[in-house]
């Protein structure tokens, strides 16, 4: 019994510092402001076209912060947000501000391969190190549609 209520606290307690997620109802998500209006219009364009053709989402998340949540807890919520069934194929890239946390994820291991997930992680760290974010999301976005 007391443990049984210990895991509820904890799941409780967990929660509550959980931030609120974006609708995802667009490809681009720009919290943290770091993109054009001009430049996210055209992201959002390019991600929708592709995804209507391939039946996967790309989504790119630019927060501010993740307000003490982990990357991966983020991560992991904001898929099941975007995903509409258990067979749909998703693709994610979260980018912190603050915190300076990268996050691609995606809805299935057969997808994309973590050692590709790794090189465009590797690919886009150098603009996003030069407060570049409109570079590193073409980029993002680019090489997850080569490596598809």
């Amino acid at each position: 019994m007391i443990k049984a209520i210990l895991i509820l606290f904890s799941l409780t307690f967990g929660q509550s510092f959980a931030r609120e997620l974006p609708s995802f109802d667009s490809p681009v998500f720009d919290e943290a402001g770091v993109l054009s209006f001009t430049f996210e219009k055209r992201m959002n364009s390019y991600l929708k076209k592709f995804s209507s053709e391939n039946q996967v989402k790309v989504h790119l998340a630019l927060i501010s912060s993740l307000g003490g949540e982990t990357i991966d807890d983020y991560s992991d919520r904001s898929l099941i947000s975007i995903k509409n069934s258990a067979d749909e194929q998703v693709i994610l890239l979260i980018l912190s501000i603050s915190d300076r946390s990268i996050k691609i994820t995606s809805s299935s291991f057969d997808l994309i391969s973590d050692s590709k997930i790794n090189g465009i992680v590797d690919s886009v760290i150098p603009y996003i190190k030069n407060n570049q974010y409109e570079r590193a999301s073409v980029l993002f976005s680019d090489l997850v549609i080569y490596v598809l």
